[in-house]
């Protein structure tokens, strides 16, 4: 019962090794564009943005004369919760601006309430479990 506990405990988010969220994608004459932001959803703090960039054959294009951010990761910093405008270029050309929320800064309980949940959920489950044990009867009704 213990080691299922801690196994949910552990494993109740599903963990990806990825780019972060999508924010946008879109298709340019020559270009597929898409670009990520971490974390989501954007808090007040630090928020790293990346742009993955494919030619229209498929394959990712790696000349920083082209990508966003000259192909490095670009770190925006927010001091309080706004609506966020980003601009940024493609090859020389100024995109359309990226729009997204910045949020204040979460309450640890809220944001992790999957984390409380299982916790609580699992001192019950003990909690019974020891009180089904000082009384037989009631664990075993057949004896």
């Amino acid at each position: 019962m213990i080691r299922a506990l801690l196994i949910l405990l552990f494993c109740n988010s599903l963990c990806i090794a990825d780019n972060g969220h999508l924010l946008t994608s879109y298709k340019t004459e020559t270009y597929n564009v898409a670009l990520f932001i971490e974390p989501w959803p954007v808090r007040v703090g630090d928020a790293q943005l990346r742009a993955l960039v494919t030619d229209k054959s498929g394959t990712l294009v790696s000349d920083p004369a082209v990508l966003p951010f000259a192909g490095k990761i670009s770190t925006l910093s927010f001091d309080s919760p706004t609506i966020h405008e980003f601009v940024y270029s493609l090859n020389g050309t100024m995109q359309t601006p990226v729009t997204f929320e910045v949020l204040p800064k979460a309450n640890l309980i809220m944001l992790y309430w999957e984390v409380w949940f299982f916790l609580v959920f699992g001192l019950l489950c003990i909690i019974l479990r020891e009180k089904l044990a000082k009384q037989p009867s009631h664990r075993y009704p057949n004896r």
